[in-house]
């Protein structure tokens, strides 16, 4: 506790107060009870891991991974994550791997089921998209918000159930990140956008004028799976027996779990979230994006799901 009041930042970030020894401008400030301490140190890894290569190592309670000329991180107990940076590296460039797999790693030790995707509020609840890598979830979220959407995250979404067992999206913190000819697409002002890392054409984009800080039921899931054969955006039911399995397969590092020992427990988890949240599948055009039309049919959908919550 004492190392936590020295801490020269206080910050929240998915629904955690935390202390840190490291500066994060993404992050909002908090002067709440702290829950997880950010500081430097050695990284070293856990003795006796369940897992372990050259790279990464986790037994319950511990998780060290290394970024390859950039840190080491160590996460442990849900509530410390220690940073052994390498190198002349920037600050962007740990925060980038602090900010995602760090704390993906420290939300699955406390518990959370952790989507990669973007989250976007819609009524009085929130839906979340997932999908492979370019697959479109920023991009779509980014369109959202120009139509006046509100935005819980992007990138790690974390879920956890309430006391009545209600399934809520929790927020991480207000900034997304575009590739190079996303925010072409989107006809964005690229020049004043930060690289989150030197050797990528990703870019940091602020949603804080539309952030919602604050946990929302999760009513839908959608898949967004870009399909060759097709000419225009059609949503479509997933069977409820593939659903578990597509939410393992779009879990943010679903490979940590083994080592920290929640492999049962989140098979659980994510049965009853198939069981809870309905989910559907986006398909569009491989070549065309269709931005404009995959808006409209899901401002359309939308609306049964604020119809529902106003009942």
């Amino acid at each position: 506790m004492c190392l936590a009041l020295n801490a020269p930042y206080h910050y929240r970030a998915f629904g955690l107060n935390v202390a840190s020894y490291m500066a994060c401008p993404e992050l909002l400030p908090s002067e709440g009870m702290t829950e997880v301490t950010i500081r430097f140190g050695e990284a070293i890894p856990p003795k006796d891991p369940v897992e372990a290569n050259l790279q990464y190592a986790a037994k319950p309670g511990e998780l060290w991974f290394h970024t390859l000329n950039v840190a080491k991180f160590l996460i442990r107990n849900g509530n410390e994550i220690i940073i052994e940076r390498l190198g002349n590296v920037t600050d962007e460039e740990v925060r980038l791997f602090l900010l995602g797999s760090a704390f993906a790693a420290l939300l699955k030790q406390r518990g959370y089921v952790v989507l990669h995707g973007s989250t976007i509020q819609v009524g009085d609840g929130c839906v979340i998209f997932v999908g492979k890598s370019r697959a479109g979830k920023s991009t779509l979220a980014t369109a959202l918000r120009a139509k006046g959407f509100s935005c819980l995250g992007d990138d790690v979404c974390p879920i956890m159930q309430d006391g009545q067992g209600v399934f809520q999206a929790i927020p991480s913190y207000p900034q997304s990140k575009l590739w190079g000819e996303t925010i072409a697409r989107l006809d964005f002002d690229i020049q004043p956008l930060r690289r989150v890392r030197t050797q990528d054409d990703k870019h940091a984009v602020s949603m804080a004028e539309a952030f919602v800080d604050t946990p929302l039921p999760l009513k839908r899931i959608y898949v967004l799976d870009p399909e060759p054969a097709i000419k225009h955006v059609e949503i479509v039911p997933i069977r409820r027996g593939n659903q578990p399995a597509i939410l393992r397969n779009y879990t943010f590092r679903h490979y940590f779990l083994k080592g920290l020992g929640r492999t049962a427990d989140h098979f659980r988890q994510v049965g009853e979230l198939a069981n809870r949240v309905p989910m559907v599948r986006i398909h569009r055009p491989t070549e065309t994006f269709l931005l404009d039309e995959l808006v409209s049919v899901l401002e359309r959908d939308f609306e049964s799901l604020v119809e529902v919550g106003s009942q």
